[in-house]
């Protein structure tokens, strides 16, 4: 299976959907307003990057317009090729639970580092950003049902909406167990489970 990233797999899946092709800002229109962004985390800048690695994949094809008085354009379309990494990448993707990484949950291994202060005013900061994040979704949700057709985008919004959720409740949970301890216990919890962490993969080795 030829291997592409989940960029790659979004851009390809918006230009499957367009047979003429279209220009590189006509992608981060699309992008957009199908708020993929959400939960694609792809930037304009980066769009290019992605473009111009698919070409030297050979699943996309690229052609350049001339218009007098204008700069030079290139028209993308997908490739028979990248039609079957598509499909592929699709199917395998969609078929697999894949582990989702977050770099708060590395931090939490080293949260003896951290005063109990610290601690809670680094958890709400996090939480406002989960809010933003849900009142987005929401936000998104609202403006894709104006549109039958995108019945399917409003549910992965909705997906990532009710993951956010998860982690709000999750963050809640740990500022009410934070709220009755001191730096101390806090502490040497912490610890013990660092301990217990480094004593298993020791006995392992």
């Amino acid at each position: 299976m030829a291997q592409v990233t989940d960029a790659e797999c979004m851009i390809l899946g918006l230009l499957s959907c367009i047979p003429k092709g279209c220009y590189g800002y006509e992608i981060d229109k699309m992008l957009s307003g199908t708020r993929v962004r959400i939960w694609g985390h792809i930037a304009f800048s980066s769009i290019y990057h992605v473009l111009k690695r698919l070409e030297q994949k050979q699943m996309i094809a690229c052609e350049i317009e001339y218009v007098e008085g204008k700069p030079p354009r290139k028209r993308y379309t997908i490739s028979k090729p990248g039609e079957d990494a598509l499909h592929e990448n699709v199917k395998h993707s969609l078929s697999e639970v894949s582990r989702i990484y977050n770099s708060a949950e590395i931090s939490l291994l080293f949260l003896p580092f951290l005063k109990k202060e610290e601690m809670q005013e680094a958890l709400k900061a996090h939480l406002e950003m989960l809010q933003e994040s849900y009142a987005e979704c929401s936000a998104a949700c609202a403006e894709l049902s104006r549109y039958p057709s995108l019945d399917l985008p409003i549910m992965h919004v909705k997906l990532h909406q009710s993951l956010l959720v998860v982690r709000m409740e999750w963050v809640q949970s740990f500022l009410i167990a934070l709220h009755g301890k001191n730096d101390e216990e806090i502490e040497s919890g912490m610890k013990w489970m660092m301990q217990a962490v480094l004593h298993k993969y020791q006995n392992l080795s």
